[in-house]
């Protein structure tokens, strides 16, 4: 922050994401010897419009498993999540889009979700964090990275690319305008720094 406000640093601090460091004894030693927290909220909420969600947890093989059905008029998509025991990191198994004719119903449920500011909470956040660390405006990963990562998968979107791009092209032209309402939202909020989740390496994305 001191260099982003052109200010001189007099050490280089260290951090740790807030969801990687249980609070506790050794959270707090770290804490005394300088460690930050890095944390993460949206500046905005969402709504989706003639979408009804339906969701299960249960187990599977000992591991958390969360099952979770998009409903809509045009067809239905199902998503299968293990969550990791330790960072609870959530692995997707199956995706939602399975098939090419699942492009179209996701096309439906982008485009009938609807995003509004929701910058109080944001500023709670802030408040609450106080010097503790940093907060971030955390957004959804960019168009590509979104389909590649949460919605098809790798195996699925590739081929896609190949041998349906219309498919593939009208999802990522709906998810970039859509995106687009959420970066004006980003850019209005009282947030300082902005974080996407995006994991681009040249193998995955040319």
């Amino acid at each position: 922050m001191s260099i982003l406000n052109r200010k001189k640093v007099d050490k280089i601090p260290f951090a740790a994401y807030s969801f990687l460091l249980p609070r506790g004894e050794v959270e707090r030693k770290l804490r005394k010897k300088g460690c930050l927290i890095f944390h993460f909220e949206r500046v905005y909420a969402l709504e989706m419009k003639n979408v009804e969600i339906w969701q299960k947890e249960g187990l599977e093989k000992g591991r958390k498993c969360i099952l979770r059905r998009f409903c809509t008029p045009v067809g239905n998509l199902e998503e299968k999540i293990l969550v990791d025991p330790g960072y609870e990191s959530q692995w997707i198994k199956e995706f939602l889009i399975k098939k090419p004719q699942d492009y179209e119903i996701m096309k439906f449920i982008v485009e009938n979700t609807i995003y509004y500011p929701n910058y109080e909470f944001f500023q709670q956040a802030a408040e609450d964090l106080g010097d503790d660390g940093i907060l971030f405006a955390t957004i959804d990963r960019t168009p590509f990275q979104r389909i590649l990562y949460e919605l098809a998968g790798p195996e699925r979107l590739l081929v896609d690319v190949l041998e349906s791009p219309d498919l593939v092209e009208g999802l990522l032209e709906i998810l970039d305008k859509k995106m687009e309402e959420v970066y004006q939202i980003v850019a209005d909020s009282p947030a300082s720094m902005v974080h996407t989740w995006d994991n681009v390496t040249e193998d995955m994305t040319p």
